[in-house]
């Protein structure tokens, strides 16, 4: 393959002219251009995009950082960021950081130093204050948009929805058909949208009057497994809920599975919702109470607001906050 020396030594002009040619800048007489693009075309040569992107410090990518891709709702999320980034001039790299709490700050870093990346999309939670240092740090360097967060304070935009009011209404919903020991399956308490749904059941319950039976909640991974092992550990107890809330759909499904194994019945025994509305959640038997995110409106804004930060970093940053919608199916 040839490379900008070959054309240079070839047409007998320096790599600096070469480059100007190629680009079209600076001043190169009408025959030397010619001759230089000759050689260009006789040698069939292609510049290296990488190395034009280093060059003018523009790579033309855009990086996205999700904490597992074993979660269903990443999936889905990723699969529509990866088509509005289709629909313009960039491309877009993937990354996880498999939640490695410990660990995320110092990859997340590596990971911005090595790529040749414009601008990064950030799903990835936080709560302690170093990690808002982090963020405040790295948003120095390029471009951020925060998922699911509010980046209230913080020199970022972010697209984020009411994961409050969502698992609110969910519980409200319960409520309403009559259930008062509700149990809930919650995650571990590392991430802030785990606690806003687990507070926002919490105020549901003492609006309502009824008390929380802590032995009715439980903390788990957010996974199938960890909703299937959840359950079963309430189900192992004399006193069982009428009702049981994942905090996400994964979770809920892992229930379902215990609760049938168990051989009850839902909803008529026990009544089971989840929360994102991810595409299983209407394919499980029965299909799934829950509450629907607005996932292709978050990629669609999230990638506008990147891209617009780019080109403009004097743009000023945004904070778009989104309704949540309760849906309700056959497992309540």
């Amino acid at each position: 393959m040839a490379t900008i020396h070959d054309v240079a030594k070839k047409a007998g002009v320096s790599e600096a002219t070469v480059s100007r040619v190629l680009n079209n800048a600076g001043i190169v007489n009408i025959k030397t251009r010619a001759k230089v693009s000759k050689v260009i075309k006789d040698l069939n040569y292609t510049p290296s995009f990488l190395a034009q992107g280093m060059r003018k410090q523009k790579s033309g990518t855009i990086g996205i950082i999700v904490p597992d891709f074993g979660n269903l709702y990443y999936s889905v999320f990723l699969t529509h960021l990866e088509k509005e980034v289709r629909l313009t001039d960039y491309t877009s790299i993937i990354f996880s950081v498999e939640s490695d709490l410990e660990k995320e700050n110092e990859y997340i870093s590596k990971l911005v130093e090595r790529q040749q990346i414009e601008g990064l999309i950030l799903c990835w939670y936080f709560s302690a204050e170093e990690d808002r240092t982090f963020i405040t740090n790295l948003s120095k360097k390029l471009p951020i948009v925060l998922m699911d967060e509010s980046a209230e304070g913080l020199p970022v935009s972010s697209v984020y929805s009411d994961q409050y009011n969502g698992l609110k209404q969910i519980t409200n919903h319960l409520i309403e058909k009559g259930h008062e020991k509700i149990a809930l399956i919650k995650s571990f308490g590392q991430y802030t949208i785990g606690q806003l749904r687990y507070n926002a059941f919490l105020d549901a319950m003492k609006e309502a009057g009824l008390d929380v039976i802590q032995d009715f909640i439980k903390e788990t991974e957010w996974t199938v497994k960890g909703g299937y092992e959840a359950c079963n550990r309430l189900l192992s107890k004399r006193i069982k809920p009428s009702a049981i809330i994942g905090v996400n759909d994964l979770i809920a499904i892992g229930a379902l599975m215990s609760v049938y194994e168990n051989k009850l019945s839902v909803p008529d025994t026990i009544a089971i919702t989840g929360y994102d509305d991810i595409p299983l959640a209407k394919a499980v038997y029965p299909p799934l109470t829950t509450v629907r995110e607005p996932i292709e409106e978050k990629a669609k804004l999230a990638v506008e607001i990147l891209i617009e930060r780019i080109k403009n970093r004097r743009k000023r940053n945004k904070n778009i906050f989104l309704e949540t919608e309760l849906i309700i199916r056959k497992s309540t």
